[in-house]
C-alpha cells in the first residue's frame, strides 16, 4: 500500500510544482476570499484518484470496490476507501508559502489502516501503517518516527485560525495553553502540522473544525509513532466515513501530556 499511495503523491506533486509560485496558478473562492480553491487542487486530486485506481487494479482490486473521499467534491464507495486530502494548506500554495502539503489516508472495510502525508517542496513523505509503525523519508534517507515526552516550555503549539474560530472556544483556549508552550503558531495546514507533531516538531497541536481529509493520516501516522489523537472530550477520533461535512475538534500530543492540555480544555 506504501508504495501505491507514495506514486500517487509524487505524481500530484509534478502537478504542485508546476503551478507554486507561477503566474498561471488560477484561483477561486468556494465561499470568500479565506476559503479558495485552485487548478492545481483539483488536477492533483484527479491524478490521485486515477493513480490510485491503475495501481490498485493492477494489484488484483476490482475497480467496483475502491472508493474515494476528497475535499474537492470527491465522494464514493467501496471496501478499500481513500481520503485525499490533494492541497492541505491551499492558502500557503497561493501566496507562494512552502508550507503545504498532500494528505492521503487509506481504509480498509472502514478500518483507518494507512496514512501518508507529503511536502514537495521538501520532499518531506511520512507514513505509517497500523500495527507497523510510522516512519518519515527525507531525500534518500528513512527514519523511524518515534514521539517524545519533551518539556513543553521548550516545544511549539499549533493550532489554525478558520472561519470556525469566530463564536467557538478555540482561541481562548489556546490563550490559556499558551504559557504552557514556547510559543504558538499558525502555520496554516492541519495535516502538515499533524505529521510534525509525530516528528516531535510541534509539542501540540489544537484545532476545531477540520475535514475528515485534513486529519485521517496525521492520526495514524502520530498514534503508530506513539503519540494520541483525541477530541475535546478526551475521546478518541470517531472518524466517520459517512459523513464527509463532519467537522471535529482534535488534539494531538505525546499521551503524558493528555491529562495536562486536557485540564485546561475543561477549565
Amino acid at each position: 500500500m506504501f508504495e501505491i499511495m507514495k506514486k500517487a503523491a509524487l505524481e500530484a506533486a509534478k502537478i504542485q510544482l508546476k503551478y507554486y509560485r507561477s503566474t498561471e496558478l488560477d484561483i477561486s473562492h468556494k465561499t470568500d476570499h479565506q476559503n479558495i480553491v485552485t487548478v492545481a487542487d483539483k488536477e492533483s486530486q484527479d491524478t490521485i484518484e486515477h493513480t490510485i485506481i491503475h495501481e490498485m487494479v493492477k494489484s488484483g482490486v476490482l475497480e467496483n470496490n475502491i472508493g474515494f473521499i476528497g475535499e474537492e467534491d470527491l465522494d464514493s464507495k467501496g471496501s478499500h476507501v481513500f481520503v485525499i486530502d490533494p492541497i492541505d494548506g491551499t492558502s500557503n500554495f497561493a501566496s507562494g508559502i512552502d508550507y503545504f502539503c498532500t494528505s492521503i489516508a487509506y481504509f480498509n472495510n472502514g478500518i483507518l489502516d494507512a496514512g501518508l502525508i507529503y511536502r514537495p517542496v521538501h520532499q518531506e513523505l511520512y507514513f505509517a501503517k497500523k500495527g507497523e509503525g510510522a516512519f518519515i523519508e527525507l531525500y534518500d534517507t528513512r527514519e523511524v518516527l518515534k514521539m517524545k515526552d519533551l518539556d513543553s516550555q521548550n516545544m511549539i503549539m499549533s493550532t489554525n485560525f478558520g472561519e470556525t474560530m469566530r463564536n467557538s472556544d478555540q482561541l481562548p483556549l489556546i490563550e490559556r495553553l499558551m504559557p504552557l508552550y514556547r510559543g504558538v503558531r499558525a502555520f496554516g495546514a492541519v495535516a502538515l502540522d499533524l505529521a510534525k507533531v509525530s516528528n516531535n516538531e510541534i509539542g501540540t497541536s489544537v484545532d476545531k473544525g477540520p475535514y475528515l481529509w485534513d486529519i485521517s493520516a496525521g492520526k495514524i501516522i502520530i498514534e503508530e509513532a506513539g503519540g494520541c489523537v483525541f477530541d475535546w472530550e478526551g475521546q478518541d477520533l470517531d472518524l466517520d466515513l459517512n459523513d464527509r461535512k463532519k467537522r471535529y475538534s482534535l488534539i494531538a500530543c505525546h499521551p503524558a501530556k493528555k491529562k495536562m492540555v486536557l485540564n485546561y480544555v475543561r477549565t
